[in-house]
């Protein structure tokens, strides 16, 4: 695991303001690796209906994945040396 939190911690998850929508904020370091394969699981009763109350099923491990794009980065070229 590259990150953890719980839905209570409100300092990474939040409501958009029509409360459908939640919203998680990723530290820098959780996906920093170029070219690598990641998956995102969500422990089921990590939200609820809004019409029923009822907890929600999450998202299983390996079933949302996706890879990082590779980094290409030119490095300058100093004269004089």
């Amino acid at each position: 695991m590259r990150q953890i939190t719980s839905a209570s911690n409100n300092e990474f998850v939040n409501l958009s303001e029509d409360e459908t929508t939640v919203i998680v904020k990723i530290i820098k370091s959780t996906f920093n690796q170029p070219g690598e394969k990641y998956y995102v699981s969500i422990d089921n009763n990590f939200v609820k209906s809004q019409t029923y109350q009822e907890p929600l099923y999450g998202i299983k491990k390996k079933r949302w994945s996706f890879t990082t794009r590779e980094l290409l980065v030119k490095i300058p070229e100093i004269e004089g040396m």
